[in-house]
């Protein structure tokens, strides 16, 4: 007797296909530290207990395998607001009533004898005129004496109206809209250095120099010897992700992708 076998005819490959992974921050090269204030666990209260809106936050901990997290800068600490970022989002907020920020205690070591720094943050700044200079994310070197030497370099910092990167100088600078909700980055390494405000870039020639030393990463702080500045930030900031590689364009196009559907911009 002939055997007889019936086969599938399968029309929709799309179904079988396997699937494919969604980005995330994790998916970038050279992470160094993710930080998320939609990740409520993240975030610890001053003095223990259940975090609420307007409480001062004791630590934000990093979404990275490095285990860089946060906390107090010899300064009083940021607030956190369940609904402080396009009316409903939770974000970590500087009042612009002083100074307040975050550093890392445990040691970064991921930036010393490289040029390549990249930064991304989903945030806002609210006022110009009492925090000209004020660091919105940094990395500085063990034992310096301020965040500006030369083998020290800032991310981003309000520039009185302007966000500039820096790495031993400005070597770069945007304007930008007090009050707006922003995705916002930086590309940096030795020689050039890259500004993103909302996936658009300005392109600024000259760059950084070679980090000779381990340090700690400051967010909405100035570092000097590791000790937090009287700098006063203002303004909030829902997502912070550092890496010591140059992210791409590409990277930054899904980066803004990711934050706009996260975060509903």
């Amino acid at each position: 007797m002939p055997i007889i076998s019936k086969r599938k005819l399968i029309t929709n490959v799309a179904a079988y296909a396997p699937a494919v992974s969604a980005f995330t921050p994790a998916s970038l090269t050279g992470l160094v530290a993710w930080y998320d204030a939609s990740i409520y666990a993240s975030l610890t209260k001053v003095g223990g207990g259940t975090l609420a809106s307007g409480d001062q936050i004791a630590t934000w901990a990093d979404q990275s395998p490095n285990g860089y997290t946060l906390t107090g800068g010899g300064a009083a600490p940021p607030l956190y607001q369940s609904t402080g970022f396009n009316t409903t989002k939770p974000t970590v907020s500087w009042p612009g009533d002083g100074p307040r920020g975050f550093v890392t205690t445990t040691t970064v070591n991921k930036f010393n004898s490289g040029t390549a720094a990249s930064l991304f943050v989903v945030g806002r700044i609210n006022a110009t005129g009492l925090d000209n200079g004020a660091r919105i994310a940094g990395f500085a070197v063990t034992g310096s004496a301020n965040d500006t030497g030369g083998a020290d370099m800032i991310f981003l910092f309000n520039n009185g109206g302007s966000l500039s990167s820096y790495a031993a100088g400005v070597v770069g600078s945007v304007a930008y809209s007090t009050g707006t909700d922003y995705r916002f980055g930086v590309a940096l390494n030795a020689s050039d250095s890259d500004i993103y405000l909302n996936n658009t870039a300005t392109d600024d020639v000259g760059g950084g120099t070679t980090f000779t030393s381990t340090g700690a990463i400051a967010v909405g702080i100035r570092q000097q010897s590791n000790v937090a500045s009287d700098i006063t930030f203002s303004g909030v900031m829902s997502e912070v992700i550092i890496g010591n590689a140059v992210w791409s364009a590409a990277d930054f196009t899904n980066l803004y992708n990711y934050a706009g559907t996260k975060w509903g911009l």
